[in-house]
């Protein structure tokens, strides 16, 4: 039986077999309540789309609570990124209390809650000094935007790359490489 699972849903799930991170978008849509659990470098790793937004949400209900309250004296950090529709989240849960939370889709930021992370002002401070940041600006203006509809769209490219950072800050490796290298054992409902 896979342990970490009932905090999740209140089935019970079964080991099926293993899987590679890059595997697991292909079971998203084949095998919704499929769970990916694993563990790199120290971090427990939990894959499944429900999980992910129960810690997305700006209030947080009873079992994202459960969760949370499972794993006391410990960081949870949710992350979602979909490049195709374009759109992001992550959350910072530190000792059972949620630092921060940011949702964004389509250009737009959807929710900005807490105080900004180390890796977020990091990030932001590497692209201008790269001057990437008034690339993306440029860009935008050259495309008809306003100057204010610029730097909304700018700041959001910013923190749409905030999850692969934060990949790379809890796991120490770059997402590209777990992708490929990362061994998730998958766990189906019985």
């Amino acid at each position: 039986m896979c342990r970490c699972c009932p905090l999740v849903a209140l089935k019970e799930y079964r080991i099926d077999r293993t899987a590679y991170l890059y595997e697991t978008i292909k079971y998203y849509f084949d095998e919704p309540d499929a769970i990916f659990v694993g563990e790199f470098n120290g971090c427990l790793v939990l894959i499944h789309h429900e999980l992910t937004w129960l810690l997305l949400e700006e209030s947080l209900g009873d079992r994202a609570v459960r969760i949370i309250n499972f794993f006391k004296n410990s960081e949870i950090v949710a992350i979602a990124e979909n490049g195709t529709s374009y759109s992001f989240g992550y959350a910072l849960i530190r000792n059972q209390q949620r630092i921060r939370l940011k949702i964004g889709d389509d250009g737009e930021i959807l929710e900005d809650v807490g105080t900004a992370l180390d890796a977020e002002k990091k990030l932001l401070a590497d692209m201008n000094k790269r001057g990437q940041y008034q690339g993306l600006v440029e860009e935008n203006l050259y495309e008809g935007d306003t100057i204010e509809q610029a730097h909304q769209l700018a700041q959001f490219e910013v923190c749409w790359r905030v999850p692969n950072v934060l990949f790379e800050q809890y796991l120490h490796q770059k997402l590209d490489w777990l992708s490929d290298n990362l061994i998730l054992t998958r766990c189906l409902p019985t």
